[in-house]
């Protein structure tokens, strides 16, 4: 159903939809318009909406560039290649957090949703080195 043949989709009653913000904001604005995860502030939708853009155009093609080869390959990385995985995507990840333990310092947003997607299994590679993050893991 997506025109560019990925996934997420969504059909809603014939109403398709695709890409896992999209999703998120719709499902949202329909069945909790009032919700915290995306609150009425427009500082703080901004921050939301600036964390979901980072991680979608800045860390996300680093994270396939290197998930999909151990995944789909079954190939090791080199250190060179862990290297440029925890610094464009580990890091990234970190400056999207800030000085908080959220996106929004405080409060749990959509955005740290879509950080927790991607962390569940960073943070379990067994080529990493957790311990070095704690501000990911908690």
């Amino acid at each position: 159903i997506n025109p560019f043949h990925k996934i997420p989709s969504f059909s809603d009653d014939g109403f398709i939809i695709y890409e896992s913000s999209a999703i998120c904001y719709y499902l949202l604005r329909k069945h909790a318009p009032d919700s915290e995860l995306y609150p009425n502030c427009n500082r703080g939708r901004a921050r939301i909406d600036q964390a979901l853009a980072t991680i979608t155009s800045t860390i996300q093609p680093h994270y396939f560039k290197f998930m999909i080869p151990r995944f789909y390959e079954l190939k090791k990385p080199t250190a060179e290649e862990v290297e440029a995985f925890e610094e464009h995507v580990i890091k990234g990840f970190e400056q999207v957090l800030g000085d908080g333990n959220y996106v929004l310092g405080d409060k749990l947003s959509l955005a740290d949703l879509s950080l927790v997607a991607h962390l569940t299994l960073v943070l379990e590679l067994p080529l990493l080195e957790a311990q070095k993050y704690p501000k990911l893991k908690s």
